[in-house]
């Protein structure tokens, strides 16, 4: 038998937001169907603070977001973080070194906001689908400057090989492939599983308590600490083998919606 659910972390990007970037109505009110059931909802997304603004809006229950991949963790009622941790400057200048010396374009998430030291065709596509352009940056404005985790963008042949290039498995960190022409560089202690579970025990939330809803690489962690998890159907192979459920088959847009239906959810009486 599933323990009764007590928090729900939801993937933005291919999860509760549309191909077109937007929430449809179907997952609007199934957020409110996970409200009115008395779950605390916490978004998980792989996007800097600073580029969910245009979407927190629309999700106003949510106390609390993980971001970054799981680097950082924050109370939005207070303003502040509750996780962070970052890489090295070590770290940092060996994946932007490599980076270049393999003609990748890179994305900083730094702690402030996202960066980049170049221009090119990756870049502008990149702020078209995360939310908004990154900062040009110069090398010595990187310059004490704390890191939560680096980009390559680059062609979809060219991110497919990348596990297997020598320099890149030299690099001992967190790796993981987000989207065709997108590869992630993040500390070894940094995932959303670990950004999710700083939230519930705060609240005082077990693991079993709580449900995950996803569509990536990037959630196989959360979906695996989690007492129970939905891939979406369009999502990766991966993803959608490592959660215990899939939600129904359907549009897209509307694929979050269909696995919260599933749940049966029952509403009680709110704060």
């Amino acid at each position: 038998m599933r323990a009764p659910l007590k928090l729900a972390a939801i993937d933005l990007d291919g999860t509760l937001l549309s191909p077109d970037k937007t929430i449809s109505a179907e997952n609007l009110a199934a957020l409110q169907q996970l409200r009115e059931a008395g779950l605390e909802i916490v978004v998980a997304t792989g996007r800097h603070i600073t580029r969910i603004g245009s979407i927190m809006p629309f999700v106003p229950d949510a106390r609390w977001v993980v971001t970054c991949q799981g680097a950082a963790a924050h109370s939005l009622q207070k303003g502040e973080s509750i996780h962070s941790v970052h890489l090295t400057p070590e770290e940092a200048n060996l994946i932007l070194k490599t980076g270049e010396q393999l003609g990748f374009s890179c994305i900083i998430y730094a702690e402030d906001q996202v960066r980049t030291l170049g221009k090119g065709p990756f870049i502008d596509f990149y702020g078209a689908y995360a939310g908004g352009m990154p900062q040009a940056s110069s090398p010595a404005e990187l310059e004490g400057l704390r890191i939560h985790k680096l980009i390559w963008l680059g062609e979809e042949g060219r991110i497919d090989g990348l596990p297997e290039l020598p320099e890149v498995k030299a690099i001992p960190l967190y790796q993981i492939r987000t989207h065709e022409w997108i590869y992630e560089f993040l500390p070894r202690q940094a995932s959303k599983a670990v950004g999710v579970a700083a939230v519930a025990d705060l609240l005082g939330i077990k693991a079993e308590e709580v449900v995950a809803f996803g569509d990536a690489d990037n959630d196989i962690p959360l979906f695996q600490w989690a007492g129970h998890s939905f891939a979406m159907p369009h999502g990766m192979p991966t993803a959608r083998e490592a959660a215990h459920e899939i939600a129904p088959v359907g549009p897209p847009e509307s694929a979050f919606a269909r696995a919260v239906a599933t749940l049966h959810l029952v509403p009680c009486t709110l704060p």
